[in-house]
């Protein structure tokens, strides 16, 4: 299926390659300045969540079908947790709420496949 902006897959979006492309630079740079004691360890990690939620923000902004506004509600979901988890927020930490981690994959799992309850047509596998 080809895209409004001619390519094939939303992954390979202008829009997306710029955004993520721009995110690995700010995280190399904020790992770098954290390896060399410009800026504490604990800042860089808040990177993570911070360009996780953006992301979403934006496929929030942009989503069409209710399918992309779940996943940009997942998105913002996981941006939220991992934030809690690194700062330690409502006694959140990795160890006691590792079981959010299983419960996001599953819905980001239910979320990904478009057509994973629809019933076959005919002449179609299933």
């Amino acid at each position: 299926m080809i895209r409004r902006h001619g390519f094939k897959h939303p992954i390979h979006s202008p829009r997306r390659q710029l955004f993520w492309g721009a995110a690995m630079i700010a995280s190399g740079a904020a790992l770098l300045l954290a390896g060399q004691g410009f800026i504490p360890h604990a800042s860089a990690w808040l990177l993570l969540p911070i360009l996780i939620g953006v992301s979403a923000l934006t496929r929030l902004v942009f989503a069409r079908q209710a399918q992309q506004f779940a996943r940009a509600g997942l998105g913002l979901a996981l941006a939220l947790w991992l934030y809690a988890c690194i700062t330690n927020q409502w006694g959140c930490t990795f160890s006691t709420t590792w079981p959010v981690a299983v419960i996001y994959l599953g819905l980001s799992m239910l979320t990904h496949r478009r057509h994973a309850f629809r019933a076959p047509c005919s002449g179609e596998r299933a």
